[in-house]
């Protein structure tokens, strides 16, 4: 089996700028048309919440989230979704690629 690693460009910009350069190009994706996120939430019982970004033909796609949606949970229609005016806003409300 073979391992999918994250590609050195992606680790090599940081921070915000990084994340939005990462999520404007699906191509780059490791697991497309899937990009898992996480943010930080340190008043649950775990450090951070889980979400996914999946490329598709609805409005704002880069910029919904699956809430506790996750690559090997892909029960979409049971999961919350939420949806930020962009993808700034998506990052600033504390979503990261994970």
């Amino acid at each position: 089996m073979t391992e999918k690693k994250i590609p050195v460009e992606a680790m090599l910009t940081a921070g915000k700028a990084g994340d939005k350069q990462f999520i404007k190009n699906p191509s780059k994706w490791p697991n497309w048309p899937f990009l898992p996120l996480r943010k930080r939430d340190d008043g649950q019982h775990f450090p951070f919440r889980v979400g996914l970004l999946i490329e598709s033909n609805e409005p704002n796609w880069q910029s919904t989230v699956y809430v506790d949606g996750n690559l090997f949970n892909l029960e979409l229609t049971k999961t919350e979704k939420k949806v930020y005016a962009s993808v700034d806003e998506m990052l600033n409300d504390g979503w990261e690629i994970d």
